[in-house]
């Protein structure tokens, strides 16, 4: 029988923690082990409990979120996913916890009662599940390669796959376009990427990644500070450009439509609205499909589920398009990058250190 996932929540509600506690207990697969309500508890806790995962709130007196998270990694590391309300100072703070060592964050709806009990069935318990799972398999933190040994939650013994290149289709033309999909732990993928891109990048870029819509605007203005290319949250009537990155706003979806002259440009949508994904990378994948007729690049990073599978089959049937994957051990939650994976069109299976110096060098042929 496998263990439960033991788990440790930190937040200044009390009613925030009675729920949360509530909820993952009656998952069947979680256990509350601890609650605190401020960030020297979660400090104290995180040595004495031993927990497999933290939820995290960023505000909170005595001692807020980031500062603990920072003490947490120094004396304790623990897989810590951030709690946040959605609001653009929190998304902010967000970022930057991640780039401290926060594999995920969770949006938190306080005005909403229903939506955030959905969210946190649907959303929080199979991250924390997932997160879990890949601590007990490869170690925390989360480097690519084993930092200790911990029985995985399998029987038999799980390897982390190496860099490889399955089956390389042949770049025949200049690669047009790079199209990138992500999701659970894809802002700290990302940052391992775009601020790694040459200045002279020869290609543009488009982005899906599932995040809030209050989240997507200051991530892109984050990734613009800390990269050499341009950055920016998608609008319609964009140009898809060379060396510029466009990033879907949460919660809809972006297409591209070619006209008679000049460069493709974007529309930004909320069609379809029945979409289980807002932004979808499958959505923005067939776009591209029918949009370019010359050779793309796909990339799929991680997060849970397989949005992005159905795209990425189609411009590779129609564009012949070099698919990368991120490897497993790299990856938060090896879900999506996995469902391309088993479909059999990833050419190459990279560790997320080694994806921007690929991309580079593919689209320079």
């Amino acid at each position: 029988m496998v263990d439960k996932v033991k788990v440790l929540i930190v937040d200044d509600s009390g009613f925030m923690r009675k729920i949360m506690s509530k909820i993952l207990n009656d998952s069947g697969k979680i256990e509350v082990i601890g609650e605190g309500k401020n960030g020297s508890e979660a400090v104290e806790m995180a040595g004495e409990l031993k927990p497999d995962v933290i939820t995290l709130d960023i505000n909170m007196p005595v001692m807020d979120g980031l500062t603990a998270l920072e003490k947490i990694m120094k004396e304790n590391p623990t897989p810590v996913i951030m709690v946040s309300s959605l609001t653009t100072e929190d998304a902010e703070i967000t970022f930057e916890a991640l780039e401290k060592g926060a594999v995920e964050f969770f949006p938190k709806q306080m005005k909403d009662f229903n939506a955030n009990i959905k969210a946190i069935k649907d959303d929080l318990i199979p991250k924390i599940e997932n997160i879990a799972r890949k601590k007990r398999i490869y170690g925390f933190p989360f480097l690519g390669k084993r930092r200790r040994e911990n029985k995985p939650l399998e029987k038999k013994e799980v390897k982390p796959q190496k860099t490889m290149v399955v089956d390389k289709t042949e770049v025949k033309e200049p690669i047009e376009l790079v199209v990138l999909g992500s999701s659970t732990g894809g802002p700290n993928a990302l940052n391992n990427i775009l601020p790694k891109l040459p200045e002279d990048f020869p290609s543009g870029i488009i982005i899906s990644q599932h995040m809030p819509a209050a989240f997507t605007g200051t991530f892109a203005e984050r990734m613009n500070r800390l990269s050499k290319i341009t950055v920016k949250e998608a609008t319609t009537g964009d140009k898809v450009e060379k060396g510029t990155v466009l990033i879907t706003p949460g919660g809809k979806h972006m297409y591209l439509k070619r006209y008679s002259v000049g460069l493709p440009e974007v529309i930004i949508s909320e069609e379809p609205k029945n979409a289980i994904y807002k932004p979808s990378v499958s959505v923005m994948a067939k776009s591209v499909s029918e949009t370019y007729k010359g050779q793309v690049i796909g990339v799929m990073l991680t997060g849970m589920g397989s949005d992005g599978k159905d795209g990425f089959v189609e411009i590779k049937r129609k564009n012949k398009a070099v698919i990368i994957a991120q490897n497993e051990a790299s990856c938060v939650v090896y879900g999506m990058p996995k469902a391309v994976v088993d479909a059999g069109i990833a050419d190459y299976i990279l560790d997320i250190k080694d994806i921007a110096s690929t991309l580079d060098k593919i689209v320079r042929g």
